[in-house]
């Protein structure tokens, strides 16, 4: 998948993993192609990139404002289908902007 495919497949998880190049988190961003490219359906997807950033988040708060709201707006998809995991991301984000 190209970039320019990448971006208007899901633009969130492009703008996070260009903010993380951009910081020299390659690691992290490739973790998360890799996570999308071995995933086989939506929930796995969204399982797996959710994995990543949860391992990862506290890198959330080095990346620009526009990066910080496209992980949001992931780790709101990826925790739509569990209430009590949304609530512990919301006070999380209270704790540690």
């Amino acid at each position: 998948m190209t970039d320019e495919e990448r971006r208007a497949w899901w633009p969130e998880l492009y703008a996070v993993t260009a903010d993380l190049r951009a910081l020299g988190r390659h690691d992290i961003a490739d973790d998360l192609d890799r996570s999308v490219s071995g995933s086989a359906t939506s929930s796995e997807l969204l399982g797996n990139v959710g994995l990543v950033l949860r391992t990862h988040d506290v890198q959330r708060s080095r990346l620009g404002q526009e990066g910080r709201g496209a992980w949001d707006r992931i780790m709101r998809d990826v925790n739509r289908g569990s209430p009590l995991r949304a609530l512990a991301y919301r006070i999380r984000r209270v704790i540690w902007p």
